[in-house]
């Protein structure tokens, strides 16, 4: 059985960085994307043309666009999530960081995995080894929970100096 979990993680694993790597080489004509957001523009406007710069792979037009739309609504979870992984895709950090903590405060707690594992790489990237276990801990089980946190986990315990827990925590 453990030997099929590792396969199942190995290979789920394997699909979404050949899938990552697919989108990133694509070669994807951005002259039908827009240019320049405009400076005023409505709730509809904005989602219909940061959906388009999507479609376009154009992730900081459609960053931007989706931006606009959070500004509107800001208590839409939903909107949050696509922002915060547009946002990702933008290669933009900190808008990222700023609503992934935003999601993870969040009553409604659905599809903040992404955003967790986030914040904990994050944290641990600057050695801030007890609020990437903060986070961690929020992390469920389930998901890509399963996979990450284990792993995630012993890095914090290793920078903790911790090593024989996180080589205990690897070994189950």
């Amino acid at each position: 059985m453990r030997e099929f979990r590792f396969v199942y993680a190995f290979t789920l694993v394997a699909l979404v960085a050949a899938s990552l790597g697919a989108c990133a080489d694509s070669q994807v004509d951005k002259s039908a994307t827009l240019q320049a957001a405009p400076t005023h523009s409505s709730f509809s406007g904005s989602y219909l043309a940061g959906r388009f710069a999507q479609r376009q792979q154009d992730w900081d037009m459609a960053q931007s666009y989706m931006n606009t739309v959070l500004s509107y609504d800001n208590a839409n979870n939903e909107m949050m999530q696509r922002t915060f992984l547009l946002a990702l895709g933008a290669g933009n950090f900190a808008t990222a960081k700023d609503l992934g903590q935003k999601l993870t405060g969040a009553k409604k707690k659905d599809g903040t995995e992404l955003a967790l594992i986030f914040l904990s790489c994050d944290a641990i990237s600057h050695n801030d080894f007890a609020g990437a276990l903060t986070f961690l801990d929020k992390l469920p089980p389930e998901g890509f929970g399963q996979y990450t946190k284990p792993m995630l986990t012993a890095w914090t315990l290793m920078g903790q100096g911790d090593k024989a827990a996180a080589l205990k925590l690897l070994s189950s």
